[in-house]
């Protein structure tokens, strides 16, 4: 949620996704928005962050969440246009740390679907 941290370890602000998602919110759209957020050790994964995730979808009438562990499948693409992939040492996210992720956001009383565990 952290805009200046999203910009280091991303390269880009989040600014456009959040005000995106504001906005869906706001307008006439009656369907169902359900947010997806991977998880990555060290970058997303702190209760701080969480809490704010939570709290800004409270703010914006949200309630539900799927949590995706992080994964390096993407990784050839970037071999493939030249680039360095930076998170090619990163472990996947670890069962442990989604469940607790989980039940934060549970207490919140947002619903949270871990990987591909979904209704939908």
């Amino acid at each position: 949620m952290n805009p200046h941290i999203h910009k280091e370890k991303t390269g880009v602000s989040n600014d456009l996704i959040l005000k995106n998602i504001e906005s869906l919110t706001r307008s006439t759209y009656t369907g169902r928005l359900v947010l997806r957020m991977p998880v990555i050790e060290g970058f997303n994964d702190t209760d701080e962050n969480i809490e704010a995730v939570a709290e800004f979808m409270y703010s914006n009438n949200l309630a539900e969440i799927n949590i995706l562990p992080f994964h390096r499948l993407g990784s050839s693409k970037w071999n493939q246009l030249g680039k360095e992939y930076h998170y090619a040492n990163q472990s996947p996210t670890g069962e442990d740390q989604l469940f607790h992720i989980q039940d934060i956001f549970l207490s919140k009383r947002i619903a949270c679907y871990v990987g591909s565990d979904t209704p939908f």
